[in-house]
């Protein structure tokens, strides 16, 4: 283990090791900029409770096998779980974190966060669990 623990060391130290680490940390930038401006934009275009509302039921109900298979067949890899972990992104920065809102996020460790009077969960267990909940209502789970 120890001459792993060396060689990573090497490399890390090395110009070829810098380089790579430097092309990560701008990766993460880049993708945290990304979340920031996605934020920012849904707050400009969405800024009031009806125009929120429709954009929310709009992602959800578009979220489907139908709309991934789309998506891939055009070569977006990621678009359609993109929107709505922005949605999840803007309720965890901008909102109130939440209690548990039923059985499921209850009996799993869970982050609940209500903005719009919409809950967004993140509920893990074996894996992970996304829900939406409308006024503590479910509307869509994944």
């Amino acid at each position: 283990m120890s001459d792993m623990v060396e060689k990573l060391r090497e490399f890390l130290n090395s110009d070829e090791g810098k380089i790579s680490t430097q092309n990560y940390i701008n990766k993460i930038i880049f993708e945290d900029k990304l979340k920031e401006n996605n934020i920012l934009r849904i707050k400009k275009m969405f800024s009031d409770q009806k125009s929120f509302n429709s954009l929310v039921i709009k992602i959800i109900n578009k979220h489907d096998d139908k709309w991934v298979k789309r998506c891939h067949k055009q070569g977006i890899e990621s678009h359609p779980f993109e929107l709505l972990y922005s949605l999840f992104n803007l309720a965890e920065n901008e909102g109130v974190e939440s209690d548990p809102i039923d059985g499921f996020t209850e009996n799993f460790p869970s982050q609940i966060y209500t903005y719009n009077d919409w809950q967004f969960a993140i509920t893990h267990g074996q894996g992970s669990v996304c829900s939406v909940y409308y006024k503590e209502k479910i509307k869509y789970r994944d």
